[in-house]
């Protein structure tokens, strides 16, 4: 989104800073004071983890898409370490290395619709919430 909202409107947006909260952060700030009400306990915020593995419809050619974008960054990431055996890449890496500074807007326009078109998910492996010592794991 960050790169629309650059491409529409540019004189109100940075490449530098980014201009909005990432989902995950605005789930884990819901999902933590829900709990808190619930369970009439306080948590810390910063504690709570949350990994979510999903499939798309069109994962392979989106990622080849990526790698035709920014192949350096696509190298780069699959010497990493993963974290997860079944991780290409991860909405932490896209978000700190797809940004307007390391990418050109232009080529990612050529490979990828701008705003984004909304993936199909196929499948939801599994989630898993983690507060320091204590977790809990299930299926979706």
């Amino acid at each position: 989104m960050w790169l629309t909202l650059l491409d529409k409107f540019p004189e109100n947006f940075d490449k530098e800073r980014l201009p909005d909260m990432p989902i995950k952060d605005a789930v884990k700030t819901l999902l933590n004071d829900k709990l808190e009400q619930e369970l009439d306990k306080t948590f810390d915020p910063d504690g709570l983890m949350i990994s979510i593995f999903f499939n798309i419809e069109n994962e392979n050619e989106i990622l080849s898409k990526l790698d035709m974008i920014a192949p350096e960054l696509m190298t780069d990431r699959n010497k990493q370490k993963k974290k997860y055996k079944t991780e290409v890449i991860s909405r932490n890496y896209f978000a700190k290395h797809f940004q307007p500074t390391n990418i050109d807007i232009k080529k990612f326009q050529e490979h990828l619709p701008l705003p984004p078109s909304i993936p199909i998910i196929t499948s939801i492996d599994s989630n898993f919430f983690h507060w320091s010592n204590s977790f809990c794991r299930g299926s979706i």
